[in-house]
């Protein structure tokens, strides 16, 4: 059970009992075996389920606009790097690479790592010129972090420039 899923609340707990009372075999109460059976918990990919969560969000937000998502690019000695969210340039912004973090980052920076790996991304020519900037031009980076707080929108990560925190409730 999850707070951003509150409608799934009475149907998991009647799925916990009904699990607990037959197991995964539905015929083990035909067996005598009248003991509770152990629920083993699902194992879900929440970063990944957080990456797919951010990539629905990013179209609704730039609704008629293309949302790239994790497309391959190269360096010169074929090093291949894959961000997570291409936004092309337009009148709007310069252009954005985007990451979802599925961490919690809420009062703090992203890690060191994490920026070098956009800043890196901010870098590459053919991911650039892919996204329409220019040489003497940057792309806003933005760290797609989850949070419970809806007041929270876009905070800038202050020793950087055109870096962002961009929270999605």
């Amino acid at each position: 059970y999850s707070p951003f899923y509150q409608e799934y609340k009475q149907a998991l707990l009647l799925a916990k009992v009904i699990l607990q009372r037959l197991g995964f075999d539905p015929f083990s109460h035909l067996e005598g075996d009248n003991k509770n059976n152990l629920v083993v918990p699902y194992c879900i990919n929440m970063p990944l389920l957080f990456e797919l969560y951010a990539y629905k969000w990013l179209k609704e937000k730039f609704l008629g606009r293309e949302v790239i998502y994790q497309k391959s690019f190269y360096d010169s000695s074929g090093k291949e790097y894959i961000p997570d969210f291409l936004i092309k340039k337009s009148d709007e912004n310069e252009g954005i690479i985007a990451d979802a973090k599925y961490k919690y980052i809420e009062n703090n920076d992203p890690s060191r790592e994490d920026k070098q790996q956009l800043s890196l991304y901010g870098r590459l020519k053919e991911l650039r010129k892919f996204i329409g900037i220019e040489e003497d031009k940057e792309p806003e980076i933005w760290f797609l972090i989850p949070t419970f707080d809806s007041n929270r929108g876009k905070e800038e990560i202050k020793s950087f420039s055109k870096m962002f925190k961009i929270f999605i409730n």
